[in-house]
């Protein structure tokens, strides 16, 4: 996502935003590269450190996923479905 485009979203808790991904965006399945509200709802749901919470699912966001998937123990991919 350019750095000069502003994401306009609500303050959630994780759990606000996990929710959000289910109920609102219909649980999408997101990729890397992947960009707006509903990859902003997965960092926050996956407590990304705020500066990391851009709406663009880059590399960081990738290897989060991977990491939160093998804890859980969910194939170590970087996509994100309705399982995450």
């Amino acid at each position: 996502m350019p750095s000069t485009r502003v994401l306009n979203v609500p303050s959630w808790t994780a759990a606000q935003a996990a929710q959000w991904g289910c109920d609102e965006a219909g649980s999408p399945t997101l990729h890397r590269r992947d960009a707006g509200r509903a990859v902003y709802a997965q960092q926050v749901s996956l407590e990304l450190p705020p500066a990391w919470r851009n709406g663009y699912f880059g590399r960081g966001t990738a290897a989060e996923v991977i990491e939160f998937k093998a804890r859980h123990g969910l194939p170590d991919t970087a996509l994100v479905g309705a399982e995450v």
